[in-house]
C-alpha cells in the first residue's frame, strides 16, 4: 500500500457561512498583522542600534560647554555641529523604520494611524534616495499598498508630506522639504538642509 502524502486543503470559501467567513478573514488578518509586526520590530531594533552609534560618536553636550569655558568658539560650534548632524541622521534612521511615531499594526484604519503609516513609507523611500526628489504620484508608485490591498492614493501622500491644512505634517516636522512649488515635488531632509543650531532654538 502506496504511502499518504499529506495535502494542504484549501479553504471551500463557496460553503462558508457569513459568519465563518468573517472569521477565517479575521484570522488571516490577525496572522498578517503579527508578521508585520515582528518585521516591524526587527526595523525598529535595527534604527535603535543605528541611533546609539550615531549618538555615542559625537561629541557630547558637557564637552562643548568646556570648550566654551575654556573660550575656544570654533571647537563649541564643532561640537554643535556634530551634534545636530548626528541627531538629524538618528532621526532619520528612527522614522525611516517606523520607530520615530511608535506606528503600530493593529486593526482599525483611523485617519491618525493611516497617515502615520504613510509618513514611515515615505521616509522609507526618502532614504532609500537621497538627493531624490519625487512628486506624490512619483511616491505613490513607490509606496507599499494600503493593508487593504489598495493603492495609497496622491492625496493621502500630500497629506502625510504637507498636512490637511498645507502647514503641518512631515514638512513642518523638519523631515522633508517641498523642492518645487509648480509642480509640487518633495525630499527628505538631508544635513545639509538640517537647521542651524542657533535656527533650532529660536
Amino acid at each position: 500500500m502506496a504511502g499518504t502524502t499529506s495535502k494542504t486543503v484549501q479553504p471551500d470559501f463557496a460553503s462558508m457561512s457569513a459568519d465563518e467567513l468573517s472569521a477565517f478573514i479575521s484570522q488571516a488578518n490577525t496572522v498578517r498583522a503579527e508578521r508585520e509586526l515582528k518585521e516591524l520590530n526587527e526595523r525598529r531594533a535595527a534604527a535603535m542600534a543605528t541611533c546609539v552609534q550615531l549618538i555615542t560618536a559625537v561629541p557630547t553636550t558637557e564637552q562643548a560647554l568646556k570648550h566654551a569655558a575654556e573660550g575656544e568658539i570654533s571647537q563649541v560650534l564643532m561640537c554643535l555641529s556634530q551634534i545636530v548632524t548626528a541627531a538629524t541622521e538618528a532621526k532619520r534612521a528612527a522614522g525611516a523604520a517606523g520607530a520615530a511615531t511608535g506606528v503600530k499594526v493593529t486593526k482599525g484604519t483611523g485617519t491618525g494611524q493611516r497617515t502615520s503609516r504613510i509618513r514611515d513609507e515615505i521616509l522609507a523611500v526618502f532614504g532609500a534616495n537621497p538627493g531624490a526628489d519625487f512628486s506624490a504620484s512619483d511616491l505613490v508608485h513607490e509606496l507599499p499598498p494600503a493593508p487593504n490591498g489598495n493603492a495609497v492614493s496622491s492625496g493621502a501622500v500630500l497629506a502625510a508630506l504637507q498636512g490637511q491644512d498645507g502647514n503641518s505634517g512631515m514638512i513642518a516636522a523638519g523631515l522633508a522639504v517641498r523642492t518645487q512649488d509648480s509642480p509640487k515635488r518633495f525630499a527628505g531632509v538631508t544635513t545639509e538642509q538640517a537647521p542651524a543650531p542657533d535656527a533650532a532654538t529660536e
